[in-house]
Order: C-alpha cells, then structure tokens, then sequence
C-alpha cells in the first residue's frame, strides 16, 4: 500500500503544477480580464488535462484513505508541497530563498519522521 501513497503523492503534485501551468501566464488583474482570461484558459489541453489528473488524484485519495489512518495520510501528504515548491523553482523560475529552503527542510523532516512512525 506504500506504493498506492507515492503514486497519489507523485499525482496530486502533477495537479497542481499543472494548473500552475495553465494560468502561468494569464493575468487575472481584475474582474474586468476574469471573462477574458478564463475563456483563454479553458482553451488549453493542459488546464483540461490538470482536471483529469485532479479526478485521478481524488480517486487516489480514497483509496490512500480506505487503507491507513486520516491522521497519518494527511500529514504525510505535506511532502507534496516540498515538491511542487522545488519544481515551481525549476518550472516557473519561481524564487527560492533560505526561508523557503528552510522551511520545506522541515516539512521533509517530519513527514520523514512521520513515515517513520508507521
């Protein structure tokens, strides 16, 4: 059952840098461009395939739920944001600092810690 957390890890981190993806460069500055941008956006395949990936992730989700505890799944589930910070860096340019850096340290030590404890 490991397996089936990683994978639901790996795809719900795929989520969300996929829909980064699609509004990458959109600029929704105001009500006035929301029509106008989202029109943009349901015209790309990848805001369409973030909406399949966010159905797989769910589906997933269940399953990582119907075989271990809420209270050990959730937490563990932080991991994904180490990855979608560390592949916003790599995929967006997105900024880094030793704050960051720091804090994404310590949300990888616990959910080690936590991966630990099971």
């Amino acid at each position: 059952m490991w397996i089936l957390l990683w994978i639901a890890i790996g795809i719900r981190s795929a989520m969300d840098l996929s829909f980064k993806s699609a509004v990458h460069h959109l600029h929704f500055d105001g009500i006035d461009s929301f029509v106008p941008n989202f029109i943009k956006l349901l015209r790309m395949p990848i805001y369409w395939f973030a909406n399949v990936v966010a159905l797989v992730s769910m589906g997933l989700w269940v399953l990582v739920l119907s075989q271990f505890d809420l209270s050990y799944a959730y937490p563990l589930f932080s991991i994904c944001y180490v990855v979608i910070i560390i592949m916003g860096r790599f995929l967006f340019q997105e900024h880094l600092d030793k704050y960051k850096i720091i804090g994404i340290s310590l949300i990888a030590l616990s959910s080690i810690v936590l991966a630990l404890s099971h």
